[in-house]
């Protein structure tokens, strides 16, 4: 009988640590014909981390983009007959909808609108992050920018807000 087995995509392929230690994914470059542009800040204080875009944002959408596509890793979970998805992966966006927590400049939830989501809720606080998130995310008709704190009790939330 098959015997289930894991093995990281790491393992099975030629990707490489950069110099502090984060991998980095080696993708085929393919041409698209859709850019975000993004209006941010490079440097904040901590009562403005919703204007920066944060690393984990770029890894999402880059990770949306590639499922989108159908360039899912499919050595991650195998068996030794065949490998397990439970999903096909190029509709994991398609008719979506999708609550941004802490979308600060509301990057990820565009990307997910333009790969397929149908409607996008872009959350963050503050005013200037929540006109900045609108200002980039007017071109999706998908996306709409709504305030959340979430150390609001009326708002049903117990933590603190943040940005990406």
């Amino acid at each position: 009988s098959p015997r289930a087995t894991t093995t990281t995509a790491r393992a099975a392929s030629d990707d490489d640590d950069d110099e502090d230690g984060d991998l980095v994914v080696k993708r085929k470059r393919r041409r698209r014909g859709s850019a975000v542009t993004i209006r941010h800040d490079v440097d904040t204080s901590l009562r403005d981390v919703g204007m920066q875009v944060w690393r984990g944002a770029l890894l999402a959408c880059d990770w949306l983009a590639h499922v989108a596509a159908g360039e899912e890793r499919r050595d991650v979970t195998t068996t030794t007959t065949t490998t397990t998805t439970t999903t096909d992966p190029r509709n994991a966006m398609r008719g979506a909808v999708v609550l941004d927590l802490g979308a600060g400049t509301g990057l990820t939830g565009i990307v997910a609108a333009r790969c397929g989501a149908r409607r996008v809720f872009l959350t963050d606080v503050g005013d200037g992050v929540l006109a900045n998130c609108a200002r980039n995310a007017r071109e999706d008709a998908a996306c709409v920018v709504r305030e959340l704190d979430w150390m609001d009790d009326d708002d049903g939330g117990g933590g603190g807000g943040g940005g990406g």
